[in-house]
């Protein structure tokens, strides 16, 4: 796999419950709303580029300086919780003290999810700015997390030379805006040439081995970006290709559970015995009694594992929206993209829904088999030491009947497919996709074309 997480279901959900739940998030989520709709106005030339990103950027520096508040605040706390502990203070003062000091961590974890929230807004920009380039998003973001900027003179110079450009007439982005434009601080396009272009920008002229060093991986990934391939580390080679065929996705399907879920509390869906999705509201399932909700967790929950048709089947670790909250992944379009009703895109930014997807792969290879592929699956080693969770899952070779090319796929394909909810289609447009390039060491990050009903938006 590209990206690795190191995962704990117990952890993401008590982050991303506590955060969603915490007055902080509460009183800012009316930003998130105002913010995405404005991208989606911008999107169509109704709002200006410039001013969305600035109005982003600001409510990004503000949010992350709440966060670092909160955190110190829980500092204080903590000093004078052990304070109260050390003097024998009563046990009412002791549990006042504690309910602070949660408070402020919670508050902290609302303040980082929030300025997360607001990147993806972001993302959604980036995504449209780079014309729906997986591959070349992928080249970008491949970099260590980048912290929200303050206010300082080296973003100063950054907000001067965006503005610049911008007054130009240049299409441009401040990075820092976004979860996937990880390297430079702008990123511009020249419509005469269709480049896209890295700028890094200075704040004076002294340079350090960290500058000289930020200098010289922009030059490699501006290389990559060119190219269409990324051998920035040699085990991961990414070469772009292109699909002939537009993406095939249950996206649909996904709004039309989470407008049932809104009525009935949750809802599920199963496509074959390939991929199934279980959508809950949250916020419905708050007027409800304890049993009842458990009740119709549990049935919910049911269903999306009865895709399991044989007892020999291998089902994949479900994803979840609470997971890709928590988490950046560098592969997965942003919600504030996907093709459903921008309502529900908002929802989903705002905790408003718990959503679970999982396929089936041997249901998946079934499905293959009738149209004519064979596979064979290549389980990781029992005795190897295995850092993180999603490493446990298992590599296929599909190759069609008759044909000598094998495609090797692994968790990458299908951690792509369960978040974004393909079709079976769309594996078999990849499969093949692969099996028309030259062998590669590597592997291959494929494009579609963005048009038809599922086309991101």
């Amino acid at each position: 796999m590209y990206e690795s997480f190191k995962i704990s279901d117990k952890d993401d959900a008590h982050i991303y419950v506590t955060a969603t739940r915490s007055d902080f998030f509460k009183d800012n989520k009316w930003i998130i709303k105002d913010l995405f709709e404005k991208s989606l106005l911008a999107k169509d030339g109704s709002y200006p580029l410039f001013d969305l990103q600035s109005e982003l950027l600001g409510h990004i520096i503000v949010g992350d300086k709440a966060r670092k508040k909160y955190l110190d605040l829980k500092d204080k706390r903590a000093k004078s919780l052990s304070n109260l502990a050390e003097t024998k203070s009563s046990l009412e003062k002791i549990k006042h003290a504690q309910n602070h000091l949660e408070s402020m961590q919670n508050n902290a974890e609302a303040a980082r999810l929030f300025v997360t929230q607001l990147r993806s807004i972001g993302d959604g920009i980036a995504w449209r700015f780079l014309k729906y380039d997986r591959a070349s998003l992928r080249i970008l973001a491949e970099h260590d997390y980048i912290p929200p900027p303050e206010m300082e003179r080296g973003l100063l110079e950054e907000i001067n030379e965006f503005a610049r450009f911008a007054s130009k007439g240049h299409p441009v982005l401040i990075n820092s805006i976004t979860n996937f434009l990880r390297v430079g601080d702008l990123t511009t396009y020249d419509e005469s040439s269709d480049r896209y272009d890295l700028i890094e920008v200075k704040a004076g002229n002294s340079q350090t081995l960290r500058t000289i060093r930020q200098s010289q991986y922009r030059d490699i990934v501006q290389k990559a970006l060119d190219k269409g391939s990324h051998e920035i580390f040699p085990d991961i080679p990414i070469t772009k290709t292109m699909s002939k065929s537009p993406l095939l996705t249950y996206a649909k399907s996904l709004e039309n559970a989470m407008s049932e879920a809104e009525q009935k509390f949750a809802s599920s869906r199963k496509f074959g015995e390939y991929l199934s999705i279980a959508v809950f509201s949250t916020q419905k399932l708050l007027e409800l009694s304890e049993n009842e909700s458990a009740r119709i967790r549990e049935n919910t929950m049911d269903r999306l594992f009865s895709i399991g048709r044989q007892r020999t089947d291998i089902l994949l670790k479900p994803i979840t929206n609470v997971f890709l909250t928590v988490h950046f992944s560098r592969i997965i379009a942003p919600y504030t993209i996907f093709p459903i009703d921008p309502k529900f895109r908002i929802a989903l930014l705002n905790g408003d829904f718990l959503i679970f997807s999982l396929i089936n792969l041997s249901g998946l290879i079934r499905w293959l088999e009738k149209r004519g592929w064979e596979a064979t699956i290549i389980t990781p080693p029992t005795n190897v030491p295995i850092s993180y969770e999603y490493d446990h899952m298992p590599k296929v070779q599909f190759w069609q009947h008759g044909s000598p090319r094998v495609a090797e796929v692994g968790a990458d394909l299908f951690y792509l497919a369960t978040a974004e909810f393909w079709m079976p289609e769309s594996i078999e447009l990849d499969l093949i996709t692969i099996l028309e390039q030259p062998p590669s060491q590597g592997g291959y990050t494929i494009n579609h074309p963005n048009k038809g009903k599922c086309a991101w938006q």
